[in-house]
């Protein structure tokens, strides 16, 4: 195949709708969503590209709330891979069912104290936690940290792969906070909060969270 024919074929094999052209994409609703995850699984994108550029450029009708409901349904699950400059970061989505397959946590991670706590708790209590359910452990007995410095580690755990949360949420509050590789568009923050649990080798084995 060369590149020409390369070129029309993959943007019709991703589902890729090009803008002007008629009758690009079926994906639709949340079918159409982990059609698309199915095909990107485990590919690291910026956060801030998933959902303008991504998913909206591949589900005809696409909406966050539809990715929120397949995670908090438990079919589909983000992990960090990587911190970029600004509040944008490297994140991939998986299919619950494989994601022992494409999840790809930073071998050479090294948690530090409060890292460690909240992993040593999370791994040994299991279950999902609130922000706010976490401050106490990551300080530890002699310490007080900061809801920064709690945040702060959260998220050093989320870009390294060890933690993510039960909606996308937390992605989004993070990216519309400061500067990222993509523009976002400014959306209304949902009710409820996100909770956070540890990211397993497979589905069911516990997941690990992200800050709200």
């Amino acid at each position: 195949m060369d590149a020409a024919a390369y070129g029309r074929f993959l943007p019709a094999w991703q589902n890729v709708r090009v803008p002007g052209r008629r009758g690009q994409s079926a994906l639709r609703g949340l079918d159409g969503i982990i059609t698309a995850v199915d095909q990107l699984s485990g590919v690291p994108i910026p956060a801030s590209a998933w959902e303008p550029l991504i998913l909206a450029g591949r589900v005809s009708d696409y909406q966050p709330a539809m990715l929120d409901e397949l995670m908090a349904a438990g079919e589909v699950l983000w992990s960090g891979a990587g911190a970029l400059p600004g509040n944008d970061g490297w994140v991939s989505l998986h299919l619950a069912d494989s994601a022992e397959l494409t999840l790809n946590p930073a071998l050479d991670f090294e948690p530090g104290d409060a890292q460690q706590r909240l992993l040593d708790h999370l791994r040994n209590n299991g279950g999902g936690y609130f922000f706010r359910q976490l401050t106490e452990v990551a300080g530890g007995m002699d310490a007080v940290l900061s809801d920064q410095d709690v945040v702060s580690a959260l998220w050093d755990l989320a870009w390294a792969g060890r933690i993510t949360g039960d909606t996308f949420a937390p992605v989004r509050a993070m990216i519309a906070g400061g500067h990222t590789a993509h523009r976002q568009v400014a959306r209304a923050p949902r009710a409820r909060a996100p909770r956070l649990s540890r990211l397993g080798r497979a589905h069911g084995t516990g997941l690990l969270g992200s800050p709200g």
